[in-house]
């Protein structure tokens, strides 16, 4: 962690990266984030192995690596090489998402735009970037503080994505995507219909991101459309989670 937060955070910021500045010279952006390094399990359940990047080496390492295999390849064999971690030399940027229910249990899927910087075209779920102020080993209880970041980031991307923020968040698992980000996967219960979430999201900040939304009745229809239809990978694994939970 102390070897990250140096050489991922400090040095660039002293060398002016990672911010962007108002013309009144206040910091306008700072794109801290927590990177994943690894769990392992306990009696009591799982511990996460956290660590500081930011979100310019994740579009700079981790999305390049999605588009070409060879580059993720030798970045792969360098982590073992050097480190014994294949995953040293991507960001694993913690990210959070929720797969939309419906009050009559329909589930929403929202497509990609095709000027979408990563999986143009693709149907996802809800979600964002988590981000951090990197103060959370400083707290009394880092576990609640992160868990109170991952319902913030939901609850924000909501009103964002479909301005809506009457619903019930649940934590459901983790998502790996290789290579990419590390995803927190929830489950929102909407209590809203079909019609009034169509409403809703028409009039959303980020609306124009999305080219279309489909509802699906039933866990078959789920089933089926994201064994031929392009699912993101968080929004693959997040469906998997939510359908290995029903009845």
């Amino acid at each position: 962690y102390d070897l990250a937060l140096e050489e991922r955070i400090k040095i660039p910021i002293e060398n002016g990266y990672l911010i962007s500045k108002n013309t009144d010279e206040g910091i306008k952006f700072d794109d801290r984030k927590l990177r994943y390094d690894g769990h392992y399990k306990t009696g009591k359940g799982y511990i996460l192995k956290v660590a500081p990047t930011h979100f310019s080496e994740f579009k700079a390492v981790d999305l390049k690596a999605v588009k070409d295999k060879k580059f993720f390849e030798k970045l792969k064999e360098k982590g073992i090489l050097e480190y014994n971690n294949p995953d040293a030399y991507f960001s694993n940027c913690f990210a959070v998402n929720s797969v939309p229910v419906l009050e009559d249990g329909s589930v929403i899927l929202l497509k990609r735009g095709l000027d979408a910087e990563v999986f143009a075209g693709y149907w996802h779920v809800i979600g964002g970037m988590l981000d951090s102020d990197l103060t959370l080993f400083k707290k009394s209880s880092p576990k609640e503080e992160l868990i109170k970041g991952i319902y913030q980031v939901m609850k924000n991307e909501f009103i964002e994505e479909v301005s809506s923020l009457n619903l019930e968040i649940k934590l459901q698992g983790l998502v790996r995507n290789i290579p990419g980000t590390i995803d927190f996967s929830c489950v929102a219960n909407l209590n809203s219909s079909f019609d009034e979430f169509i409403k809703k999201s028409k009039r959303a900040i980020d609306a124009s991101d999305h080219t279309d939304i489909i509802r699906l009745k039933t866990k078959q229809e789920l089933i089926e459309f994201i064994s031929k239809e392009k699912i993101t990978d968080s929004g693959f694994g997040s469906l998997l989670i939510y359908l290995n939970s029903l009845k």
